[in-house]
């Protein structure tokens, strides 16, 4: 009742700060808020039938052998682009 009067009255609510070790440790709102957000981000639907990967042969007609750059479009993945490439698809990670 005192937090909820105190939120009422526009009083600021300090967050209690306890030392447990070596470690300060927050208590109060900032515990509630972190579950509370972990909670709502573990909510979160994917549709996975929607994406699909491009093959190497898509991939292979939009890169040409005098291209120096390659941007990535939707479906791309470095697997397929280092088929097309005729490198080891982690190089082509370690380069980006």
């Amino acid at each position: 009742m005192e937090k909820l009067y105190k939120a009422l009255t526009e009083q600021k609510y300090r967050v209690k700060l306890i030392k447990k070790g070596n470690h300060w440790v927050a208590r109060g709102m900032t515990i509630l808020l972190f579950g509370l957000g972990v909670i709502a981000l573990s909510n979160v639907e994917v549709q996975a039938s929607s994406w699909h990967a491009n093959s190497p042969a898509e991939i292979a007609k939009r890169i040409s052998s005098n291209d120096r750059t390659f941007t990535f479009e939707r479906g791309d993945t470095f697997w397929g682009i280092s088929q097309v490439l005729n490198i080891n698809y982690q190089t082509l990670m370690e380069w980006i």
